[in-house]
C-alpha cells in the first residue's frame, strides 16, 4: 500500500539522453575534483553533493513532465478520467491507479489545470474507482475530497480492523478509501461533483 516517490518511469530516448548528459557532466566534475590538490574532506563533500544534486534534479524534472506525479492530491478536486493497472503476477510488477484531476476551490469551481496523479493499487480502491469511472462514462461528473488521518485515527482503525469490529459502513468509508503515501495516510471520499457555491454578495 506504500508507494515511493522514486519510482522510475519508462525510459524513453529523451530521458536516456538527459541521463547521459547528467552522467557526463558528473564524471567530468569528479575527474576535476580528484585531480585537484584540495583537502580530501572537501573532495568527499563535492562528490556526494554532486550525486545528490543529480538525483534531486532528475526527480524534480519528472514532476514537470507528462508522467503522473506521486505528490499529494489536492484536498478537493474533480475527476476527469481514471485508469486502473492491476498487479502482474508473472512479472511481479506492482499495480497502480491513475487519476486525471483538477483542483476545486472553496466554491467548487475548478482552478489551475488538470494533472495526472498515481496512487498505490489496492483491490478496495479499485472497486471505488471503477464506480467513479462508470459514473463519468454515464455523464455524471465526479469529485473527491482527501483528508490526512492523524496517528490516533490510524491506530484506532488498525486496532478495530485486527479485532474485526468494523461495521460494513466503516469498512466502506475507511478501508475501501484509504491509501498511504510517503508523507502520511489519507482518506479519500468520492461522490458526485457538488454544485458551484456562489460567494456572498457584497452589501456595497
Amino acid at each position: 500500500m506504500v508507494f515511493s516517490p522514486f519510482t522510475l518511469p519508462i525510459l524513453t530516448s529523451e530521458i536516456i539522453l538527459i541521463i547521459s548528459i547528467f552522467i557526463f557532466i558528473t564524471v567530468i566534475l569528479l575527474l576535476i575534483v580528484l585531480r585537484t590538490q584540495i583537502n580530501w574532506v572537501i573532495k568527499l563533500i563535492l562528490i556526494v553533493g554532486s550525486s545528490l544534486i543529480y538525483v534531486g534534479t532528475y526527480q524534480g524534472m519528472i514532476n514537470f513532465t507528462g508522467w503522473p506525479t506521486e505528490q499529494n492530491l489536492p484536498n478537493k478536486f474533480q475527476i476527469h478520467w481514471t485508469h486502473v493497472k492491476e498487479p502482474d503476477k508473472f512479472t511481479k510488477a506492482e499495480g497502480a491507479i491513475y487519476l486525471w484531476v483538477e483542483e476545486l476551490d472553496e466554491f467548487n469551481v475548478p482552478r489551475g489545470i488538470p494533472r495526472a496523479y498515481k496512487l498505490p493499487y489496492t483491490p478496495p480502491l479499485e472497486d471505488a474507482i471503477t464506480l467513479v469511472h462508470t459514473n463519468i462514462q454515464q455523464g455524471i461528473e465526479q469529485a473527491a475530497e482527501v483528508r490526512e488521518l492523524n496517528e490516533e485515527e490510524i491506530a484506532l482503525y488498525n486496532e478495530r480492523n485486527r479485532e474485526n469490529t468494523l461495521t460494513s459502513g466503516e469498512q466502506e468509508s475507511l478501508g475501501y478509501r484509504m491509501f498511504q503515501s510517503i508523507s502520511g495516510v489519507y482518506q479519500i471520499t468520492f461522490g458526485d461533483l457538488p454544485e458551484t457555491e456562489l460567494p456572498d454578495k457584497s452589501p456595497f
